[in-house]
């Protein structure tokens, strides 16, 4: 399992609890002892890491590089580097090589070690996430909020994270579910001194629309082949065993056929659930059949389903989006001595989904609206008030021409004005504050595309990296590369959408040719799991914890819920998946900070040593 901490400190008489005791205690809490264990300690630095993380010393200019994950220079047409050791060239050849533009899912993390100063990147999309916290006695940085629990005063949950969670199912940078626990923007260098964190760099987004209205279709089919190409030639001079996740979907068909084509060991992965028959699995069984491709189906018993559960609150740290996360990791735990992981998210933020086509028709509704005037505006918002809230909701907001929220609900998760007024009584606000003014594409869809990116798509790029931490093997999205961006920055919006309607028309034209025409012909079903059945009978324990006011948010928020909210939380799916997993990781939050908690009040007696001795063996 690939995790790190790297402790800084800035006060060599300091009594708090730190140094390498600390960091090699907080890692064992979180490594299994099969992984192994690396330590480095320079002056008054410590690190400690296991699993696939690349760690490299270069004297010469002073610099310790901790990476996770894999990267390259944008654009280029190399094999992506896993080895910290790679990235020393670039020191030598540029002034501010952390202000590159790299792809690949990864984190880093430099050590400038003269001056103690710690430079933190992480990647375009937040794949591998970075947490630190820091005073004026230390800085530490991890992979994983809980590994700086050592140095955590007191447990609090900030009233954005609860926000954020709610309505996006992940916390938002820089907040993180914990107060005292900052998070690395996405695309982003951080550089932290002896005077704290500044923001050195916001990278530009990959994804800023120029469309050229006269692009030949056929010319964007051959651009996305020949991308795809390149990326499965250029993957196969490093990996030779690959997993491919296919879902029996266009993206995953499509992702399937050039693996079976590149790759002579490649198995594809797909779920079934007992006792819910799938569609999909159907068509991801019909698609591994036309492709000659090795099918692995994992079955997800429901005896299991509270253990899984327990694993996604773990490895994810807090509420997640989907109740689907438990059959992701049902599907990863099947996953072992494979080199790759082939993944299928991005394509349709890249190249047409069904929030380009809404966001089209706002802007149609919009226009026709300006044309009205100001007080007939006004008396239709009055009569708007005898609608359903959502619908009123939505128009009114029209009416107001208000971008951010239009574009930002197409995004966040739909609830009834009732489960928003349970939220809002456990410390979660209305959604707002979607960064529109930094989005650089001029037209709304191309908003909407940079709002797709960073309020959904790396949500579910983080959950697949940390459901897939104790594999230690990469994965790979193909549809998420510089050339595929190149492609979708030109992209008009007929090439979104076929006259029929039909999101995608490229990669179903793509699709066809590789595998046939029943797959395109397919209705688009989603990634449909029983979750009201789970979460009323398999997940019931963790429901009632929380309807009975015994769990953690009654504990950690000092929330009470009253009869009227049990009512609204039953009748309810999407509000039920939040708060038993917001309890959950409250209840693992607790467990942790406890430990440390008693960890610091021995510290100094002597009894704190050997605690940490008892914890490292």
């Amino acid at each position: 399992m690939s995790k790190f901490l790297i402790y800084v400190s800035k006060d060599k008489d300091a009594t708090r609890v730190g140094g390498t005791d600390s960091v090699r205690a907080a890692m064992q809490e979180s490594a299994p002892l099969e992984m192994g264990m690396k330590t480095f300690s320079y002056d008054g630095i410590q690190v400690a890491c296991s699993g696939k993380v690349s760690v490299h010393l270069d004297e010469s200019q002073g610099l310790l590089f901790i990476l996770t994950g894999y990267f390259r220079r944008a654009g280029a047409s190399v094999t992506y580097s896993d080895d910290a050791k790679n990235l020393q060239p670039l020191f030598d050849e540029l002034n501010e090589p952390l202000k590159s533009d790299f792809e690949g899912c990864f984190s880093l993390v430099v050590c400038h070690l003269p001056s103690l100063t710690v430079s933190l990147v992480t990647d375009r999309f937040g794949t591998h996430p970075l947490y630190y916290s820091l005073d004026q006695r230390h800085v530490a940085v991890s992979s994983g909020k809980y590994l700086l629990f050592p140095w955590l005063d007191e447990l609090s949950v900030p009233s954005r994270a609860l926000t954020d969670t709610f309505w996006l199912g992940f916390t938002r940078a820089p907040e993180s579910m914990i107060s005292g626990i900052a998070k690395v923007k996405d695309n982003c260098l951080l550089k932290i001194t002896g005077d704290g964190a500044e923001e050195t760099c916001l990278k530009r987004c990959p994804l800023v629309m120029k469309p050229e209205e006269d692009l030949d279709f056929d010319s964007t089919v051959s651009s996305i082949e020949a991308a795809l190409e390149d990326e499965f030639v250029t993957l196969g001079k490093k990996v030779e065993r690959v997993a491919v996740l296919l879902s029996g979907g266009v993206d995953s068909s499509i992702l399937a056929a050039y693996a079976s084509k590149h790759f002579a060991d490649c198995v594809a992965f797909s779920c079934e659930i007992e006792g819910f028959d799938n569609p999909e699995l159907k068509r991801a069984q019909y698609v591994a059949e036309k492709l000659g491709l090795k099918h692995h189906v994992v079955r997800l018993n429901l005896d299991d389903l509270g253990g899984i559960f327990s694993e996604v609150v773990v490895m994810l740290e807090g509420p997640s989006r989907h109740i689907n996360n438990i059959v992701v990791r049902r599907i990863f735990q099947e996953i072992r001595g494979f080199d790759a992981i082939i993944g299928g998210d991005g394509a349709d933020a890249l190249f047409g989904t069904r929030t380009n086509r809404t966001i089209v028709n706002i802007e149609k509704k919009i226009k026709r609206i300006d044309r009205i005037p100001a007080l007939l505006k006004s008396c239709i918002a009055m009569l708007l008030r005898g609608v359903g809230f959502r619908k009123h909701k939505h128009l009114e907001k029209i009416l107001t021409n208000d971008i951010e929220y239009l574009i930002s609900n197409l995004f966040t998760i739909d609830y009834t004005e009732q489960e928003i007024a349970v939220a809002r009584k456990l410390g979660a606000s209305t959604f707002s504050d979607i960064p529109l003014g930094t989005y650089q594409s001029s037209g709304l869809v191309g908003k909407s595309i940079e709002a797709n990116f960073s309020l959904f798509l790396r949500a579910m790029l983080e959950r697949n990296t940390r459901l897939s931490y104790d594999t230690d093997i990469p994965i790979y999205y193909p549809f998420l590369t510089e050339s595929m961006f190149e492609v979708s920055r030109r992209l008009p919006y007929t090439h979104r959408f076929d006259k029929a309607e039909n999101a995608k028309p490229a990669l179903r034209e793509i699709c066809r040719r590789m595998i046939d025409s029943s797959v395109i012909e397919w209705p688009k079903i989603g990634f449909e799991t029983p979750e009201k059945t789970w979460m009323t009978h398999q997940l019931k324990s963790y429901l009632d914890r929380v309807l009975m006011n015994e769990g953690e948010i009654a504990k950690v928020l000092d929330c009470q819920l009253s009869s009227d909210d049990v009512a609204v939380v039953e009748a309810s799916n999407r509000i039920i998946w939040w708060l038993i997993t917001l309890d959950a990781s409250l209840r693992d939050a607790v467990t942790q900070a406890g430990k440390w908690k008693h960890h610091r009040a021995l510290a100094g007696s002597g009894k704190g040593q050997r605690l940490q001795e008892q914890i490292v063996e």
